[in-house]
């Protein structure tokens, strides 16, 4: 190579690498304002403010509102109407904490979204949805209603027994089904679209014994399908569905110019739960570009050395990122046992500063930011607050 080029190469280099320096290092607040409704009146337009507001103390950079919770969608919404049941909506009769069941996000005198990303905006933030696999993902609660309105699609285990919660891909009538509510988020102007696979409507490829996945493993495989859900054919028959649907979604974000990330948890070095409980190959779907973003929402971390595991896993998902950038937690919402509580009872350090060490293993392994998991009412202390603020100076 001549000195010319040489010096173009060392040019051209430096300058990818002040542009990475110069990116922020992003931090994307999800919300349920569901979760809010015992402290704020999230049905008017000054509940709905203050609890941004508070969601704003942690210092986010993007803010991912919920879509839905439960069987009720926090939109109007054609494709899923309101429960059957209504019932009484005068809140005043109540006590704040038992508001849950009265409230009706759907059908709000005001234009929750465009208040919403437009604060956003005024702020000098970015913006956009937080969306889950299953219209219903409290399974032991709420069912979706499209779902009751169609038994024939309903997903099923091997010995038959129907799950409301969740209707199957397999079916073409389902697969329209949701990519028209793809369609009812992106009329809401988002900027990105997350769709979380952890909450799933306990639906998992045991689930997929209807007609049209057994009649395609008798014509593959000549035989019953296996009693184990788990079987590693029987999930990659499944996966044909599901990678379908995703790949659909993405298609119809880009489309739209909004950009797409998937996430999951619990992420472990074989990969083998994210496959197991999703049906999905995350990493066939990042080399082919369908995901802008890879957002890992907990890691099978080692008790007995969690940072260097959670480093080990961090380093395994960016190697297999592509091009889609890769985010990580820094989660005070302990559900899926990976958040900051954990971390400080396996380390015996504050959350402050198992949050800094989180999200410092977050930016050594390359990861272009960090997700905030259900930011609750005061779920984010004080000094966890203050080192996500440090994260993205």
């Amino acid at each position: 190579m001549t000195l010319r080029g040489l010096i173009a190469v060392f040019a051209a280099a430096c300058a990818a690498a002040g542009a990475a320096q110069d990116e922020t290092f992003e931090v994307l607040a999800l919300v349920d304002s569901l979760d809010f409704a015992a402290v704020y009146d999230i049905e008017t337009a000054t509940g709905t403010v203050q609890t941004l507001e508070h969601v704003l103390l942690t210092h986010p950079t993007s803010v991912l509102w919920r879509d839905k919770g439960g069987s009720l969608m926090r939109y109007p919404s054609a494709e899923e109407a309101s429960p059957y049941d209504e019932s009484p909506l005068d809140k005043r009769r109540l006590p704040r904490q038992s508001v849950y069941g009265y409230l009706r996000l759907n059908k709000c005198p005001f234009d929750v979204w465009g208040l919403v990303f437009g604060e956003c905006e005024k702020r000098g933030l970015d913006w956009g949805i937080h969306t889950t696999l299953e219209e219903s993902h409290w399974v032991s609660a709420t069912e979706s209603n499209w779902n009751l309105r169609h038994p024939q699609f309903t997903t099923r285990t091997k010995r038959g027994s129907p799950r409301l919660a969740s209707c199957s891909l397999a079916f073409p009538e389902v697969m329209e089904h949701k990519l028209r509510l793809v369609d009812e988020r992106l009329a809401l102007k988002p900027k990105t679209v997350f769709l979380d696979l952890f909450r799933s409507g306990g639906w998992s490829p045991g689930l997929e014994y209807v007609k049209p996945v057994c009649d395609a493993w008798r014509a593959r495989y000549g035989c019953e399908p296996p009693d184990n859900g788990g079987d590693p054919r029987w999930l990659a028959l499944v996966s044909t569905w599901q990678m379908k649907y995703v790949r659909a979604f993405a298609a119809k974000c880009h489309a739209a110019g909004v950009r797409f990330l998937l996430g999951f948890a619990k992420l472990d070095l074989k990969d083998e739960r994210v496959w197991l409980h999703t049906a999905l190959d995350w990493k066939a779907l990042a080399a082919e570009g369908t995901l802008d973003g890879v957002v890992v929402m907990g890691v099978a971390a080692d008790p007995k050395r969690p940072f260097e595991s959670t480093r080990e896993i961090l380093a395994y998902a960016k190697a297999h990122c592509g091009r889609a950038k890769l985010y990580f937690h820094a989660s005070a919402y302990e559900y899926n046992g990976a958040g900051i509580p954990n971390y400080a009872r396996w380390t015996k350090l504050g959350q402050g500063a198992v949050a800094a060490r989180l999200l410092a293993l977050a930016k050594e392994t390359g990861c272009a930011g960090a997700i905030l998991e259900c930011v609750d009412y005061r779920n984010y202390s004080p000094e966890v607050c203050d080192a996500l603020e440090k994260a993205s100076d």
